[in-house]
C-alpha cells in the first residue's frame, strides 16, 4: 500500500489590548509512507512525515520586543519498521530519525529584571531511536512480554538558550 496525506493548518494568535502583534501561523504538512505485507502475518512500513507546532506569543510584561513572540517550529520524521505475528509469539521493531528546526525551548529571558520561563527557538535538535518489542506465550496462561527503547537526542550547532548564563553562570 502506498499512501500519501496532506494537512493543512492555521492559527492567529492575539492578545486584547497589548501591544504585541497578532501571530499568524499557516502550514501545510505531508506525510508519505510504503507499507509491504509479505505474508498475512507480517508487515513491513517506511514512512516520511512534516510536523509543526505554531510560533505565540510570550505574553509576560515588559519583555523586549524581540521575546515578545517566538516563530513556529518543524520536524521531519522518517520510520523503518516491521512486524511479525505467529501463534505462540510475535515481534515488532521500528527504526526512527527525527529531525527538529526552531525547537521551541522554555528558557530565561534576557530582558533585564524578568525572571520568569518564557518559550525560546534554538536551532533544532536530531533524535535517533529504535523500538523493540516481544511477546512469546510460554504456556496457556503465561506470557512473556520484553520491550526496549532507546533514544538520542543531539542539538545543532549553536542551540543554547541565552538567558541561562545569568542564573547558571553557563
Amino acid at each position: 500500500a502506498v499512501r500519501a496525506e496532506g494537512r493543512a493548518s492555521r492559527e492567529d494568535l492575539e492578545l486584547v489590548g497589548s501591544a504585541i502583534p497578532s501571530q499568524d501561523f499557516t502550514d501545510t504538512t505531508p506525510r508519505f509512507s510504503v507499507q509491504y505485507a509479505p505474508a498475512e502475518n507480517s508487515m513491513l512500513y517506511v514512512s516520511a512525515a512534516k510536523g509543526s507546532r505554531a510560533g505565540g506569543i510570550n505574553a509576560t510584561t515588559g519583555l523586549a520586543a524581540n521575546e515578545q513572540t517566538y516563530k513556529a517550529e518543524y520536524n521531519w520524521t522518517y520510520e523503518l519498521g516491521g512486524r511479525i505475528e505467529r501463534s505462540r509469539w510475535d515481534a515488532a521493531a521500528t527504526l526512527y530519525y527525527i529531525d527538529w528546526e526552531d525547537t521551541h525551548l522554555p528558557g530565561f529571558p534576557l530582558t533585564p529584571g524578568i525572571n520568569t520561563l518564557i518559550t525560546r527557538n534554538t536551532a533544532g535538535v536530531t533524535t535517533e531511536g529504535v523500538e523493540l518489542a516481544l511477546r512469546a506465550q510460554l504456556h496457556e496462561r503465561v506470557n512473556l512480554r520484553a520491550a526496549y527503547s532507546h533514544a538520542a537526542s543531539e542539538f545543532y550547532r549553536g542551540s543554547d538558550d541565552p538567558g541561562s548564563g545569568a542564573f547558571c553562570g553557563l
